[in-house]
Protein backbone atom coordinates (compact mmCIF):
# COMPACT_ATOMS: atom_id res chain seq x y z
CA UNK A 1 0.00 0.00 0.00
CA UNK A 2 2.92 2.06 -0.15
CA UNK A 3 2.28 2.70 -4.22
CA UNK A 4 0.18 5.95 -3.98
CA UNK A 5 3.04 7.54 -2.05
CA UNK A 6 5.00 7.05 -4.99
CA UNK A 7 2.73 7.73 -7.67
CA UNK A 8 1.96 10.87 -6.41
CA UNK A 9 5.31 11.63 -5.76
CA UNK A 10 6.48 11.05 -9.50
CA UNK A 11 3.06 12.09 -11.30
CA UNK A 12 -0.26 10.47 -12.68
CA UNK A 13 1.33 9.95 -15.62
CA UNK A 14 4.78 9.15 -15.63
CA UNK A 15 4.15 6.74 -12.54
CA UNK A 16 2.08 4.44 -14.21
CA UNK A 17 4.69 4.28 -17.60
CA UNK A 18 7.45 3.95 -15.44
CA UNK A 19 5.95 1.20 -13.36
CA UNK A 20 5.20 -1.07 -16.12
CA UNK A 21 8.85 -0.80 -16.92
CA UNK A 22 10.11 -2.07 -13.83
CA UNK A 23 7.09 -4.60 -14.13
CA UNK A 24 8.38 -6.27 -17.27
CA UNK A 25 12.38 -6.17 -16.19
CA UNK A 26 11.17 -7.96 -13.15
CA UNK A 27 8.90 -10.85 -15.17
CA UNK A 28 11.54 -10.93 -17.30
CA UNK A 29 14.37 -11.65 -15.01
CA UNK A 30 11.98 -14.32 -12.98
CA UNK A 31 11.57 -15.76 -16.54
CA UNK A 32 15.00 -15.61 -17.17
CA UNK A 33 15.66 -17.64 -13.95
CA UNK A 34 13.57 -20.48 -14.83
CA UNK A 35 15.22 -20.80 -17.99
CA UNK A 36 18.57 -21.37 -16.57
CA UNK A 37 17.29 -23.37 -13.89
CA UNK A 38 15.38 -25.73 -16.70
CA UNK A 39 18.97 -26.01 -18.62
CA UNK A 40 21.07 -26.84 -15.92
CA UNK A 41 18.66 -29.33 -14.44
CA UNK A 42 15.82 -30.09 -16.01
CA UNK A 43 13.88 -32.41 -13.39
CA UNK A 44 15.52 -31.94 -9.50
CA UNK A 45 15.03 -28.97 -7.31
CA UNK A 46 16.92 -26.55 -7.20
CA UNK A 47 17.45 -22.93 -5.11
CA UNK A 48 18.03 -19.63 -6.67
CA UNK A 49 22.13 -20.00 -5.29
CA UNK A 50 22.52 -23.76 -6.23
CA UNK A 51 21.73 -22.16 -10.20
CA UNK A 52 23.99 -19.32 -9.69
CA UNK A 53 26.93 -22.42 -8.17
CA UNK A 54 26.15 -24.42 -11.64
CA UNK A 55 26.84 -21.26 -13.94
CA UNK A 56 29.15 -19.26 -11.76
CA UNK A 57 30.73 -21.47 -9.60
CA UNK A 58 31.29 -21.45 -5.53
CA UNK A 59 31.62 -17.98 -5.52
CA UNK A 60 28.40 -17.44 -7.72
CA UNK A 61 26.13 -19.36 -4.96
CA UNK A 62 27.90 -17.34 -2.47
CA UNK A 63 27.24 -13.75 -4.33
CA UNK A 64 23.70 -14.92 -4.79
CA UNK A 65 22.92 -15.73 -1.70
CA UNK A 66 24.22 -13.18 0.52
CA UNK A 67 22.20 -10.53 -1.80
CA UNK A 68 18.95 -12.57 -1.76
CA UNK A 69 19.15 -12.78 2.41
CA UNK A 70 19.99 -9.26 2.66
CA UNK A 71 16.88 -8.43 0.38
CA UNK A 72 14.57 -10.59 2.25
CA UNK A 73 15.31 -9.16 5.38
CA UNK A 74 15.32 -5.76 4.55
CA UNK A 75 11.71 -6.13 2.71
CA UNK A 76 10.58 -8.11 5.95
CA UNK A 77 11.95 -5.24 7.88
CA UNK A 78 9.06 -2.70 6.26
CA UNK A 79 6.86 -5.09 7.09
CA UNK A 80 7.44 -4.35 10.41
CA UNK A 81 6.75 -0.63 10.31
CA UNK A 82 3.42 -1.43 8.13
CA UNK A 83 2.06 -3.48 10.93
CA UNK A 84 2.99 -0.61 13.52
CA UNK A 85 1.82 2.67 11.45
CA UNK A 86 -1.07 0.57 10.72
CA UNK A 87 -2.06 -0.39 14.68
CA UNK A 88 -0.69 3.02 15.71
CA UNK A 89 -3.25 5.13 13.44
CA UNK A 90 -6.44 2.97 15.02
CA UNK A 91 -5.69 3.38 18.59
CA UNK A 92 -7.26 5.68 20.60
CA UNK A 93 -5.62 9.96 20.67
CA UNK A 94 -4.36 9.12 24.30
CA UNK A 95 -2.63 6.10 23.54
CA UNK A 96 -1.35 7.64 20.04
CA UNK A 97 -0.09 10.05 22.57
CA UNK A 98 1.97 7.58 24.92
CA UNK A 99 2.78 4.70 22.60
CA UNK A 100 4.85 4.95 19.83
CA UNK A 101 5.53 3.11 16.56
CA UNK A 102 8.43 1.75 17.55
CA UNK A 103 7.12 0.28 20.54
CA UNK A 104 4.42 -1.33 18.92
CA UNK A 105 7.36 -3.00 16.84
CA UNK A 106 8.64 -4.38 20.00
CA UNK A 107 5.45 -6.26 20.87
CA UNK A 108 4.76 -7.56 17.54
CA UNK A 109 8.52 -8.95 16.94
CA UNK A 110 7.46 -12.38 19.05
CA UNK A 111 4.86 -12.74 17.36
CA UNK A 112 6.58 -12.60 13.86
CA UNK A 113 9.22 -14.86 15.12
CA UNK A 114 6.20 -17.57 15.88
CA UNK A 115 4.74 -16.99 12.21
CA UNK A 116 8.12 -17.22 11.32
CA UNK A 117 7.69 -21.32 11.25
CA UNK A 118 4.25 -21.00 8.95
CA UNK A 119 4.79 -20.82 5.20
CA UNK A 120 1.26 -20.79 3.60
CA UNK A 121 -0.37 -18.25 2.02
CA UNK A 122 -3.78 -19.68 1.80
CA UNK A 123 -5.37 -17.82 4.98
CA UNK A 124 -4.27 -13.77 4.36
CA UNK A 125 -5.74 -13.64 0.95
CA UNK A 126 -9.48 -12.74 2.11
CA UNK A 127 -7.98 -9.85 4.97
CA UNK A 128 -5.48 -8.50 2.37
CA UNK A 129 -8.76 -8.08 -0.57
CA UNK A 130 -10.62 -6.73 2.41
CA UNK A 131 -8.31 -3.76 3.16
CA UNK A 132 -7.65 -2.91 -0.44
CA UNK A 133 -11.93 -3.19 -1.71
CA UNK A 134 -12.32 -0.91 1.68
CA UNK A 135 -9.18 1.37 -0.11
CA UNK A 136 -10.23 1.56 -3.32
CA UNK A 137 -14.34 2.48 -2.08
CA UNK A 138 -13.60 5.51 -0.04
CA UNK A 139 -10.95 7.28 -2.91
CA UNK A 140 -13.70 6.30 -5.58
CA UNK A 141 -16.63 8.56 -3.14
CA UNK A 142 -13.95 11.56 -2.00
CA UNK A 143 -12.89 12.38 -5.42
CA UNK A 144 -16.62 12.19 -6.60
CA UNK A 145 -17.59 14.17 -3.02
CA UNK A 146 -14.52 15.70 -1.63
CA UNK A 147 -14.99 17.38 2.40
CA UNK A 148 -11.34 19.42 2.06
CA UNK A 149 -9.59 20.87 -0.82
CA UNK A 150 -8.03 18.45 -2.84
CA UNK A 151 -4.07 18.94 -3.27
CA UNK A 152 -2.51 19.53 -7.00
CA UNK A 153 -2.11 16.39 -8.66
CA UNK A 154 1.38 16.22 -9.97
CA UNK A 155 1.49 14.73 -13.71
CA UNK A 156 5.48 14.34 -14.07
CA UNK A 157 8.49 14.79 -11.43
CA UNK A 158 11.66 13.21 -12.32
CA UNK A 159 12.89 14.78 -8.99
CA UNK A 160 11.64 11.91 -7.05
CA UNK A 161 12.74 8.79 -9.43
CA UNK A 162 15.11 7.30 -7.54
CA UNK A 163 12.42 6.77 -4.47
CA UNK A 164 9.84 5.84 -7.05
CA UNK A 165 12.25 3.21 -8.31
CA UNK A 166 12.72 1.53 -4.93
CA UNK A 167 8.88 1.52 -4.45
CA UNK A 168 8.26 -0.30 -7.57
CA UNK A 169 11.45 -2.50 -7.45
CA UNK A 170 9.71 -3.62 -3.60
CA UNK A 171 6.39 -3.90 -5.17
CA UNK A 172 7.21 -6.61 -7.72
CA UNK A 173 10.21 -7.99 -5.75
CA UNK A 174 9.30 -12.29 -5.60
CA UNK A 175 12.34 -13.29 -7.44
CA UNK A 176 13.38 -15.47 -4.35
CA UNK A 177 10.20 -16.85 -4.19
CA UNK A 178 10.28 -18.19 -7.69
CA UNK A 179 11.93 -21.43 -7.22
CA UNK A 180 10.58 -22.88 -3.67
CA UNK A 181 7.02 -22.05 -5.59
CA UNK A 182 7.61 -23.92 -8.60
CA UNK A 183 9.40 -26.90 -6.18
CA UNK A 184 6.21 -27.51 -4.21
CA UNK A 185 4.46 -27.87 -7.67
CA UNK A 186 2.71 -30.93 -8.75
CA UNK A 187 3.24 -30.09 -11.98
CA UNK A 188 6.53 -27.40 -12.30
CA UNK A 189 6.51 -27.62 -16.17
CA UNK A 190 3.36 -25.12 -15.78
CA UNK A 191 4.44 -22.69 -13.44
CA UNK A 192 6.27 -20.06 -16.43
CA UNK A 193 2.65 -19.96 -17.80
CA UNK A 194 0.95 -19.63 -14.66
CA UNK A 195 3.43 -16.93 -13.67
CA UNK A 196 3.00 -14.70 -16.47
CA UNK A 197 -0.73 -14.62 -15.72
CA UNK A 198 -0.50 -14.01 -12.09
CA UNK A 199 1.95 -11.09 -12.58
CA UNK A 200 -0.08 -9.96 -15.48
CA UNK A 201 -2.98 -9.32 -13.04
CA UNK A 202 -0.85 -8.72 -10.03
CA UNK A 203 0.27 -5.38 -12.59
CA UNK A 204 -3.13 -4.14 -13.14
CA UNK A 205 -4.30 -4.38 -9.46
CA UNK A 206 -0.56 -2.42 -8.48
CA UNK A 207 -1.81 0.51 -11.23
CA UNK A 208 -5.30 0.72 -9.73
CA UNK A 209 -4.07 0.69 -6.20
CA UNK A 210 -0.96 3.44 -6.95
CA UNK A 211 -3.19 5.99 -9.04
CA UNK A 212 -6.89 5.62 -7.64
CA UNK A 213 -5.78 7.24 -4.53
CA UNK A 214 -3.40 9.47 -6.35
CA UNK A 215 -6.49 11.21 -8.44
CA UNK A 216 -8.66 10.88 -5.39
CA UNK A 217 -6.11 12.70 -2.97
CA UNK A 218 -3.74 14.24 -4.82
CA UNK A 219 -0.17 14.29 -2.57
CA UNK A 220 0.17 11.23 -0.80
CA UNK A 221 2.89 11.75 1.95
CA UNK A 222 2.53 8.72 3.96
CA UNK A 223 3.53 4.96 2.75
CA UNK A 224 0.56 3.27 4.41
CA UNK A 225 -2.29 4.02 2.33
CA UNK A 226 -4.63 2.81 5.15
CA UNK A 227 -2.91 5.39 7.39
CA UNK A 228 -3.64 7.99 5.12
CA UNK A 229 -7.69 7.26 4.77
CA UNK A 230 -7.65 8.44 8.55
CA UNK A 231 -6.70 11.96 7.59
CA UNK A 232 -9.29 12.43 5.03
CA UNK A 233 -12.40 10.16 5.77
CA UNK A 234 -14.38 8.72 9.23
CA UNK A 235 -16.41 5.55 10.04
CA UNK A 236 -15.28 2.03 10.70
CA UNK A 237 -14.57 0.37 7.61
CA UNK A 238 -11.41 2.94 7.96
CA UNK A 239 -10.31 1.19 10.77
CA UNK A 240 -11.57 -2.07 9.37
CA UNK A 241 -9.30 -1.45 6.40
CA UNK A 242 -6.06 -0.73 8.72
CA UNK A 243 -6.63 -3.69 10.74
CA UNK A 244 -7.48 -6.11 7.87
CA UNK A 245 -4.10 -5.14 6.30
CA UNK A 246 -1.97 -5.03 9.27
CA UNK A 247 -3.39 -8.50 9.43
CA UNK A 248 -2.75 -9.81 6.50
CA UNK A 249 0.68 -8.42 6.19
CA UNK A 250 1.73 -10.27 9.63
CA UNK A 251 0.54 -13.20 8.02
CA UNK A 252 2.35 -13.25 5.08
CA UNK A 253 4.98 -12.52 6.72
CA UNK A 254 6.71 -15.81 6.99
CA UNK A 255 6.59 -16.25 3.41
CA UNK A 256 8.95 -13.25 2.42
CA UNK A 257 10.77 -15.21 5.82
CA UNK A 258 11.52 -18.00 4.20
CA UNK A 259 14.02 -17.46 1.18
CA UNK A 260 16.66 -16.11 3.77
CA UNK A 261 16.25 -18.26 6.49
CA UNK A 262 15.95 -21.13 3.89
CA UNK A 263 19.81 -19.98 2.59
CA UNK A 264 20.72 -19.31 6.15
CA UNK A 265 19.78 -23.23 7.73
CA UNK A 266 21.69 -24.83 4.86
CA UNK A 267 25.22 -22.37 6.01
Amino acid sequence: MSLPNGFSKTGIYAGPVLFVIVALVSVYNMDLLLRCKHIVSPRTPMSFGDVGKEILGPKGKLFIDVFLVGTQLGICCVYFTFVATNIHVVLPQSLQDSINERQIIFAIFPILLMLSWVRTLRRITPFSGIGIGIVFYYSIAYWQNPKMPRETTILADWAHLPEFYGTAVYSFEGIGLVLPIQNAMAQPERFPGILAICMLSILVLFLFIGEVPTIAFGRINNGSMTAVLHDYCEGWLVTMANVALAFACTLSFPIQFYPAIDVLERM
